[in-house]
């Protein structure tokens, strides 16, 4: 999926949120004609169908964008802790930061429990760690949720990264703000047009005054900017180049490669 998707986020006020059981939500998707988001027993292939993580009675909430089911995530409660029961995002809203709206919606539900997460796709745990997410000692976790772990089929490929397969205990930092993230998207936009400069500003120079001139009208907007306002003033930089540059088609796909790579050494 494009980046431009992105310049279409979805943002909090665009979600409905229901709360209700993993059977309900996965009967919500298959009514919507969505397959794709199966209980824990059919998803999880590193542990067993019967295993705690799986069979935990767990709660659901799903996100809703124009009454169309768009995501889940959820927990299982066990104990003094709360097991993760996933995270899911249907494919055509996926890159619109939707996944960061349901963790924020699960640290909101989860109170002052422990909710324990187990990851093994590297490639999100900078998205947990902004929220907070922080290593907690495996002496602290239940003989047999220690057993079901060490039964994961994948577990050497977890120890290779997590050095003991780590888990994150959600312990909010006192300086943590879900803007951390947009101020990410914003270096990576603003550093990639200026990396294009040469290319941009060329001629009476005008179509690049525009384009700084936003750039400056971003970074006078503050903290307390809406994310939706930020996303429509990168859409405007997009639409100048595109429309105002004779090649703008092949600048803007130049762009969005530029973009990719430096949002891959970001997230890296």
């Amino acid at each position: 999926m494009s980046w431009w998707n992105i310049i279409k986020r979805i943002n909090p006020e665009d979600i409905t949120f229901k709360e209700m059981s993993e059977e309900e939500a996965v009967a919500t998707f298959n009514k919507d004609g969505y397959f794709d988001y199966q209980k824990r027993r059919m998803r999880y292939k590193t542990l067993p169908s019967d295993s705690i993580f799986a069979t935990a009675p767990a709660t659901m909430f799903v996100a809703f964008v124009d009454g169309v089911p768009a995501g889940v995530i959820g927990y299982a409660k066990y104990k003094n802790l709360l097991l993760d029961a996933g995270v899911h995002v249907r494919k055509e809203y996926r890159e619109k930061g939707l996944t960061s709206i349901l963790l924020d919606k699960i640290i909101k539900e989860k109170g002052n429990k422990t909710y324990l997460v187990n990851i093994s796709n590297p490639n999100i745990i900078n998205s947990y760690r902004r929220r907070g997410f922080i290593d907690i000692d495996r002496t602290k976790l239940p003989r047999e949720i220690l057993e079901e772990l060490d039964m994961a089929k994948d577990l050497e490929q977890v120890q290779k990264f997590f050095q003991n397969y780590k888990m994150f205990n959600m312990t909010l930092r006192k300086n943590f703000t879900p803007l951390n993230e947009m101020e990410e998207w914003m270096q990576v936009f603003i550093n990639s047009i200026y990396e294009m400069q040469r290319k941009l500003d060329r001629g009476t120079g005008r179509n690049w005054f525009d384009i700084t001139d936003i750039i400056q009208k971003i970074a006078y907007m503050g903290e307390g900017a809406e994310h939706k306002d930020i996303m429509k003033k990168f859409g405007k930089i997009v639409e100048i180049i595109e429309t105002k540059y004779k090649n703008g088609k092949e600048l803007k796909e130049e762009l969005n490669k530029i973009i990719q790579r430096r949002k891959g050494e970001l997230y890296q």
